[in-house]
């Protein structure tokens, strides 16, 4: 794996994702957020981040071109974003939620 395919992984494998999910699961003052809408924001914007930097490293080492207008560029990183969170909440739900589910179970 060389740097695009790592950043492409992050991009659009569902690496930002996995980053965000590690990264909440590991620090502890992420980890103990209370409010729960608010350790979601955070999630949200750990998320995003990654995958934006991710794109904008791509476009800066020329691995993808650079969007044309100030249109093509909201439409690209709000895609990537998106993309980033969906990606870590379906880890957080495969995850997190199942063991949750199955604890309640045994108890």
């Amino acid at each position: 794996m060389d740097l695009r395919d790592a950043l492409m992984w992050l991009l659009s494998g569902g690496g930002a994702g996995l980053a965000a999910w590690y990264i909440m699961e590991r620090v502890a003052f992420l980890k103990n957020i209370e409010e729960l809408e608010w350790k979601r924001v955070a999630a949200y914007a750990i998320a995003s981040s990654i995958g934006i930097l991710a794109y904008l490293l791509l476009v800066t080492m020329l691995y993808e071109a650079a969007p044309a207008t100030w249109r093509e560029w909201v439409e690209k990183l709000f895609n990537v974003a998106s993309i980033a969170i969906i990606s870590s909440q379906l880890k957080h739900g495969f995850t997190n939620l199942r063991n949750k589910r199955t604890l309640d179970l045994t108890n």
